[in-house]
């Protein structure tokens, strides 16, 4: 069992590993910072917007917020 983690886990194989799993963490920094600018965006738009603004943001909202209901109440 130890030989196949040491077959596994090789100086090359771990830094392989470890760029993947830095490169996992960037990309997932920047999905939440880039998620975090358009919802507030659109939050904005949909509180203090009028019109065709309004109408457009909540187009878009509406359906992400339908999905994370059907998501977050599957266990109840």
């Amino acid at each position: 069992m130890l030989t196949l983690f040491h077959q596994i886990f090789t100086p090359a194989n771990t830094g392989f590993m470890l760029k993947g799993l830095g490169m996992t963490i960037v990309i997932a920094v920047l999905a939440i910072l880039i998620s975090m600018f358009f919802g507030t965006i659109l939050a904005l738009i949909r509180t203090y917007a009028s019109g065709r603004f309004k109408w457009a943001a909540s187009l878009v909202a509406k359906p992400a917020v339908d999905l994370m209901d059907l998501f977050y109440s599957k266990g109840k």
